[in-house]
């Protein structure tokens, strides 16, 4: 997605890990916006509470 300049939002648990993902996703395009939210799936109650704060619009949901 960073190749074809899409903005990139990225949820992981691991900060450290999504530190490292936005690491690699601007060395590929540094035009591009990327966000890192350290945040749990399973904690839906927190996970909403988050996205209500957001002011970003999404259009595609990847899951791995």
């Amino acid at each position: 997605m960073a190749k074809l300049g899409a903005n990139v939002t990225v949820v992981a648990r691991n900060k450290e890990s999504l530190v490292s993902v936005v690491e690699e996703m601007k060395a590929i395009n540094d035009q591009s916006e990327f966000n890192a939210w350290a945040l749990d799936f399973d904690d839906l109650d927190a996970l909403k509470s988050h996205l209500d704060q957001q002011t970003l619009s999404f259009e595609i949901l990847i899951n791995n």
